[in-house]
């Protein structure tokens, strides 16, 4: 039953708390005889200040913020005795690869450590025990895992989200294995997934389980499409490693529902996302130095702080970066430390060792 174990009527915290403070605990946390939620019940939360409460019940809020603590410990004490939700503990994908993103993102934000490391577990919990070892299958991913087990022939979904994942923890933390992931889960999406002949991605591989239709999904859901998602993936990509068939790959899933895109925008945001991208030109951002120092924690802060997202950043004086994306091959640090590159179609303007240069010259 929904609502069943966090849900409260009047009577049911007169039982609990006795008429009185019961009474007390309704007006505090708004809970009615006809409920905010259903059936009659209410989920516990504060509409009014603790002031008007108390004037409204007509006692000292020096009385009533007391009783109301002491309530909530005794509330607890009595939803332990009731019947708990049921705990959805598999581990998707999808999902995960959608939080990597998040988190990855909001560490590039913030600066909080944890956030990035919670990622980098994730990640690689994912590409390793949930990607096959053996036979033909080899690299290719399971769409869950639940104690230890992962089983299941992912879905596009899976694979897109998660490349998008490893894309945005690359511009993260600057590992470049994750840009050599992405590339083989791409390979398994272009194999087994694509429309050859018209362009886009099928929701299901093609040796997948058969079904009476195999479908696409090009337009956004619940969830944002793996088509849209995908379609910028692979410009992301191409832009990093310079290879040219990415981008084409991107541009012809775009036209195969271009028409129903223009009719119908709202639906296909993530793929306008796509659309945006081609349609600006994005930059090659790229930092050359000592990660962690004082100067490249400064380049990052510029580039970080401006929103421009028709862009790539990434991080030079590594030979697998290099080997992977060779524009970065001639990128080296300026005379004080770190230096930035700032490059469209990979002609690059003078570089700077300047942020604060950096910045002005990303939001220009």
């Amino acid at each position: 039953q929904e609502g069943k174990f966090f849900a409260w009527t009047p009577k049911e915290l007169e039982q609990v708390l006795g008429v009185r403070v019961g009474a007390w605990a309704s007006a505090w946390w708004d809970v009615g005889e006809h409920g905010n939620f259903e059936h009659g019940t209410s989920a516990l939360w504060r509409r009014e200040k603790a002031d008007d409460v108390a004037a409204n019940l007509r006692v000292k809020r020096t009385d009533l913020e007391p009783a109301m603590e002491k309530a909530r410990a005794q509330l607890f004490e009595a939803r332990e005795l009731r019947v708990h939700p049921g705990k959805d503990d598999k581990v998707l994908v999808s999902w995960n690869g959608l939080m990597i993103s998040a988190l990855a993102q909001a560490d590039q934000v913030l600066e909080e450590p944890r956030y990035l490391a919670a990622a980098q577990r994730a990640a690689q919990y994912v590409t390793g025990s949930m990607r096959q070892t053996e036979g033909s299958r080899k690299g290719r991913l399971f769409a869950t895992a639940r104690n230890g087990r992962a089983h299941l022939e992912a879905y596009l979904d899976d694979y897109a989200f998660l490349i998008q994942a490893l894309l945005d923890l690359y511009e993260t933390d600057f590992d470049a294995r994750w840009i050599q992931t992405a590339l083989e889960l791409d390979d398994v999406v272009r194999d087994h997934f694509e429309d050859e002949e018209r362009g886009g991605w099928y929701t299901t591989a093609d040796d997948h389980e058969k079904l009476i239709a195999r479908l696409k999904a090009p337009f956004d859901g619940a969830l944002p499409s793996g088509n849209g998602v995908h379609a910028l993936n692979l410009l992301r990509l191409a832009q990093l490693t310079g290879r040219r068939e990415l981008a084409e790959r991107a541009e012809r899933a775009i036209k195969s529902v271009g028409a129903l895109a223009n009719r119908h925008p709202l639906a296909f945001s993530t793929l306008l996302l796509a659309v945006d991208w081609l349609q600006s030109g994005p930059r090659e951002i790229v930092i050359a130095g000592a990660a962690g120092s004082s100067g490249f924690s400064e380049m990052l802060r510029a580039i970080r702080g401006t929103f421009r997202p028709q862009r790539v950043v990434a991080k030079s004086g590594d030979s697998a970066a290099s080997v992977l994306m060779p524009f970065l091959a001639d990128k080296t640090p300026g005379p004080r430390g770190a230096r930035a590159y700032v490059c469209r179609n990979y002609a690059c303007a003078a570089p700077t060792d300047d942020a604060k240069a950096l910045k002005a010259e990303i939001a220009g």
